[in-house]
């Protein structure tokens, strides 16, 4: 399935499974692509957050929405984060941490 992606000067169409995570930075996010790409794109963090929740999307955090498939790792002493495939480290919230658990609990062996 693709994500249509606004841009500024027009649109790119991404595979979802090419994704590892999607990063607000107010008002716009950034599509962070498995090879290596970002992109910018004029779309909020909710409009992707509605989109692809149903499709293996988790939203950790206020400012991360993650592809699931993509967790390497996750981390609780003092802070607790998430690392994703691609090296990245981003912050769990609390607020978000009985979901994500949950999820991994019942979508995972």
């Amino acid at each position: 399935m693709k994500l249509k992606v606004k841009t500024i000067d027009g649109f790119h169409l991404v595979s979802i499974t090419d994704l590892i995570y999607i990063e607000a930075n107010t008002p716009y996010t950034f599509i962070h692509h498995k090879n290596g790409q970002k992109i910018f794109c004029t779309q909020p963090l909710k409009e992707f957050d509605d989109k692809l929740n149903a499709n293996g999307f988790l939203r950790i955090h206020k400012s991360y929405l993650i592809n699931v498939k993509a967790v390497e790792r996750y981390k609780k002493n003092g802070e607790t984060v998430v690392q994703m495939c691609s090296g990245q480290i981003l912050k769990l919230a609390r607020s978000k941490r009985r979901l994500f658990i949950e999820y991994f609990d019942r979508e995972f062996l």
